[in-house]
């Protein structure tokens, strides 16, 4: 709305300037053609009309407001712009008709010439006007930005979803004024993001909160309420964007027309075959010199390990990899008991979601702890890696009880499903950011950027971020 609102102050005075500099250009004119024209007019008598001609200016400006013309959207094209001010200019030349035929009938002189001058050159005027007023917003709003003013319209706990991911994505063109909940949902609140009403009350609230866009979440509106929320926001001239429902982050969209409508076409997403061939180059190269190199070390561990506690050196578990394909994942074994005793310590666990962590585990032998300390325990990951299981870099592979459909939630599923696009990967973007001490929701955030933003580029950045982050130990435990 305040964008509207200056974009419609601008207009305004730009109008004005425009017809003085017309009038004053008319009586010019009017004056060089006296020679040629039956009635010679001073310049003394023209500028007596000064008064009668600013009544007109406001009457331009009655009309044009009566007939839209100072609407944002008329002036989003050349055929628009000249539209809506020869609607407007068609309409003031009757009113001048009227008012020159009762003012002439009442004795008062009109200079009809000099209006048939100022009628050409105060509609190219009002056009040249209207080019400068958008100008001048599209410059103003460039230095000078009002955000624009958005609400989410769809049920409340989806629209405070999207609400607070537009927040944290330091978006500075918008504002968003709260979510519109569909009428078939119950009232939610919260501290940041209100919800300012139902959507039966659209127009009500449109005004009250000076909306400029609606963003219609569609999978959380009935049919009748999306066309309900068009038709609306079309009659208050205020924008529709459609969210539809959020995209398999291992495709990438393609916008076509198929028989006059307009499609959104999901292609898997691709990258030339040499990133890939590179990408497990260097995993081969890596972790078959690193088996190489440390191998003196991995000794002592797998020594230290079997000498201080019972059971195997190893660690295995069924893993899910790339295209959901399961594999054994290798660890040193880091506890005395693991999944057998995980139920008995259930209530000690510190995070939510998948993730299953306890800073103070007692589980944890004292070797245990000194490899998880420095992420030593992850080394025997580099076999899984040389057999083309994981990759050096990409999201941590998800344990297969995690997998199972019941209790799943739809984040859950399509997390799952994006990270099924890559491989798995010893490091990431979790593993550099906080490990253990991030929450389960920022976790799936930063697999979610990780898929979305692959490139070779980033893998070199997180394996030379990487080491710090095991030297730091943070979030290791």
């Amino acid at each position: 709305m305040l964008r509207r609102a200056r974009y419609r102050a601008l207009q305004f005075v730009f109008d004005m300037l425009a017809l003085a500099a017309a009038w004053r250009l008319a009586v010019e004119v009017r004056l060089w053609l006296n020679p040629v024209w039956g009635r010679a007019f001073t310049r003394a008598e023209l500028l007596e009309l000064i008064p009668p001609f600013s009544v007109l200016a406001l009457l331009w400006v009655l009309v044009a407001t009566y007939l839209n013309a100072y609407r944002p959207h008329n002036s989003y094209s050349a055929a628009s712009s000249i539209a809506a001010v020869a609607e407007s200019a068609s309409a003031m030349a009757a009113l001048v008709i009227v008012v020159g035929f009762v003012s002439q009938s009442l004795g008062a002189e009109v200079s009809r010439s000099l209006v048939l001058v100022l009628a050409p050159l105060g509609f190219v005027a009002i056009l040249a006007s209207r080019y400068a007023a958008l100008v001048g917003s599209m410059v103003a709003a460039e230095r000078f930005p009002a955000p624009e003013r958005v609400a989410i319209v769809g049920n409340a706990r989806a629209g405070l979803r999207v609400a607070k991911h537009l927040k944290e994505g330091n978006e500075r063109s918008i504002n968003v004024a709260g979510v519109i909940s569909s009428s078939f949902d119950a009232q939610e609140r919260s501290g940041e993001t209100p919800v300012l009403g139902a959507v039966e009350h659209l127009a009500v609230l449109i005004n009250r909160h000076r909306l400029d866009r609606l963003i219609l979440i569609d999978d959380a509106l009935l049919e009748a309420e999306r066309e309900q929320c068009a038709q609306i926001a079309k009659q208050m001239h205020v924008t529709v964007s459609r969210s539809l429902a959020r995209l398999d982050l291992g495709q990438t969209p393609h916008l076509t027309h198929l028989g006059g409508y307009l499609m959104l076409d999901m292609h898997p997403r691709s990258f030339p075959r040499v990133q890939h061939f590179i990408k497990r180059a260097v995993d081969v190269a890596v972790s078959g010199g690193l088996l190489t190199l440390l191998s003196p070390l991995l000794a002592v561990l797998a020594i230290c390990i079997k000498a201080t506690s019972e059971g195997p050196v190893l660690y295995r578990a069924p893993r899910v990899g790339k295209g959901g394909r399961y594999f054994t994942f290798l660890k040193f074994r880091s506890m005395r008991q693991a999944d057998p005793a995980r139920h008995e310590v259930a209530e000690q666990n510190e995070h939510t979601g998948h993730v299953f962590k306890i800073r103070a585990d007692p589980r944890v032998t004292s070797i245990g702890r000194f490899m998880r300390r420095y992420s030593l325990d992850e080394l025997p990951q580099l076999w899984n890696v040389l057999r083309g299981d994981m990759s050096l870099v990409g999201p941590r592979p998800l344990p297969a009880q995690d997998l199972e459909p019941d209790g799943q939630s739809r984040e859950f599923r399509e997390w799952s499903e994006a990270r099924s696009s890559v491989p798995p990967g010893i490091s990431g973007l979790w593993q550099i950011s906080g490990r253990s001490d991030l929450p389960f929701e920022k976790w799936i955030e930063l697999d979610l950027t990780y898929v979305r933003n692959w490139s070779l580029k980033l893998d070199a950045r997180i394996l030379l971020e990487t080491p710090l982050a095991v030297i730091a130990g943070k979030g290791a435990y």
